[in-house]
């Protein structure tokens, strides 16, 4: 049996004609992201509402304010009432509260969560006005606390950066040191002594090998000394030559 399409597919083949393709897809993608992007700002919210805790420097009223913005910004009235969000408000405001403080409200509501936030937040100040001695003189020991061991770690620094210092001039020392002896042993090899004294062939004998005209040097005047000897030979040699040409 053949369903009757013929009143509908013409007028959504009709419809599908007349929309701009372009503008659909980036409508769509539009609301999608915006949908998506409420959804993540939402459960991050949640989480710093779950986890908000009373800092040290706030006062009940102040934390409350705290507490009121994040449940507001996390429960929209178009979806929960004021009631069910005054609920949520003081869970998560006894929540977060100082323990001795929460610890003073639940007795005076009979170990039961308050119904009425204003009633509570009373009682918060009260206790937290009671404490505030003793939470100053926390603070100021913890602060003595933080600059002891502040202090110990700037002993332990300079004796670190004093332990350095000897080690570079020591080190700096030793290849002073290493340096001279390196220098000395060089001189030391580089030192040759010409002969004191040459033989003439009656000393030598008969038999006897000619020695060697051995020529050494230990410094530059020797060097100097040297050259003019050779000089006074080759001038003898030529006058030699000479003669008896």
């Amino acid at each position: 049996m053949q369903p009757q399409t013929d009143g509908i597919l013409p007028n959504a083949a009709e419809d599908c004609h007349l929309l701009n393709r372009k503008t659909v897809w980036a409508t769509l993608t539009t609301k999608l992201v915006e949908k998506f992007k409420r959804v993540n700002n939402i459960e991050r919210v949640w989480d710093q509402l779950s986890n908000r805790k009373q800092e040290s420097y706030e006062s009940p009223t102040e934390f409350s304010e705290a507490i009121k913005k994040l449940v507001k910004k996390a429960y929209p009235t178009t979806k929960f009432d004021d009631t069910e969000r005054k609920t949520i408000t003081i869970q998560h405001f006894m929540k977060g509260i100082r323990p001795e403080v929460k610890t003073q409200i639940l007795r005076k509501f009979e170990m039961k969560m308050p119904d009425n936030l204003e009633e509570a937040l009373k009682i918060a100040e009260i206790e937290d006005q009671i404490n505030q001695p003793n939470r100053n003189q926390v603070d100021q020991e913890t602060q003595q606390q933080v600059l002891q061991t502040a202090k110990q770690h700037e002993r332990e620094l300079k004796s670190l950066q004093e332990k350095m210092d000897n080690l570079t001039v020591n080190s700096i020392n030793a290849v002073t040191v290493r340096n001279e002896e390196s220098v000395k042993n060089r001189q030391a090899l580089q030192r040759q002594y010409i002969p004191q004294q040459q033989f003439s062939q009656q000393e030598r004998g008969r038999g006897m090998p000619r020695r060697s005209w051995n020529l050494f040097v230990s410094s530059e005047d020797q060097i100097k000394k040297s050259g003019h000897i050779y000089r006074n030979i080759i001038v003898r040699f030529n006058l030699a030559i000479s003669y008896y040409q």
